[in-house]
């Protein structure tokens, strides 16, 4: 027996929205302007790509360890385009772009890095491909065994 409606709804394809904009953190947030902010939670990687007009925004993050993180962006290439990444919040210990010292808790040489409540900024991003290491204090969770005395 056919259907006799359609079980396709626009609604369906919000997941594939929310998990690009929020846990991959490609953002498009003007014409000739995006974003990457990734909020992994509690996974340990993601990767995909988000539509710009000039082309796709490809964003690949992994955390491989207790406080490591690493991200790879690589843009459009068109010099109109223009971005920003957000690391995740948390104050890192230092951060490598491209293999090269960025930021470190010691030393905030850098102009276009800033650290906010929502996390390590680096704006003024353009054309290219971008890998960003970062380390973090290791914060582990420890469970006490609670005694209940009489």
């Amino acid at each position: 027996m056919p259907l006799a409606r359609s079980l396709s709804h626009g609604w369906g394809g919000s997941p594939t929205w929310f998990l690009t904009t929020y846990v991959l953190g490609a953002q498009m947030t003007g014409p000739q302007s995006w974003r990457v902010a990734p909020q992994p939670g509690s996974l340990r990687s993601a990767s995909g790509q988000r539509p710009l007009p000039a082309g796709p925004l490809e964003v690949a993050w992994s955390r491989p360890d207790c406080g490591a993180f690493t991200l790879t962006v690589q843009t459009p290439d068109s010099p109109a385009l223009q971005g920003e990444i957000v690391l995740p919040a948390g104050q890192p210990l230092r951060v490598l772009l491209n293999g090269e010292m960025l930021w470190s808790a010691r030393e905030r040489q850098n102009q276009r890095v800033q650290l906010t409540d929502e996390g390590l900024v680096i704006g003024d991003v353009t054309a290219g491909r971008y890998t960003i290491t970062s380390e973090y204090a290791c914060a582990a969770t420890v469970y006490l065994p609670i005694v209940r005395r009489k």
